[in-house]
C-alpha cells in the first residue's frame, strides 16, 4: 500500500525494480485497499491475515512500536471466504 503507480518510489535499484512491479500488482492493491476499508484495517493487516487464512505462518518484522501494534491488528479476526478469494 505504500507505493503506487505514478506515486513516489524508493530511490536507487529498489525504485528501479518497483517501477515495473507496482503496475503489475496494482489490481491486487486495489482489492486489499477495498477489504481494508470495509474492515477498518490497514492493507498490511489484511495481507498478514490473508496469509494466516491460507494456513501459513507469517513472520512480519517490526522496527518500532507502531509497526508492532499494526502487526497485532492483523490478529483476532479472519477474512471471509469471499474476501480471501478476491
Amino acid at each position: 500500500g505504500r507505493y503506487r503507480a505514478g506515486g513516489e518510489l524508493p530511490s536507487g535499484l529498489r525504485g528501479f525494480v518497483f517501477r515495473d512491479r507496482v503496475r503489475e500488482v496494482g489490481p491486487l492493491l486495489n482489492v486489499l485497499e477495498e477489504v481494508a476499508r470495509a474492515r477498518r484495517k490497514t492493507i498490511p493487516q489484511v495481507a498478514i491475515n490473508w496469509c494466516m487464512f491460507k494456513g501459513t505462518v507469517p513472520i512480519p518484522g517490526a522496527r518500532n512500536l507502531k509497526q508492532a501494534e499494526e502487526v497485532l491488528g492483523s490478529m483476532g479476526w479472519s477474512l471471509t471466504v469471499a474476501e480471501a478469494a478476491e
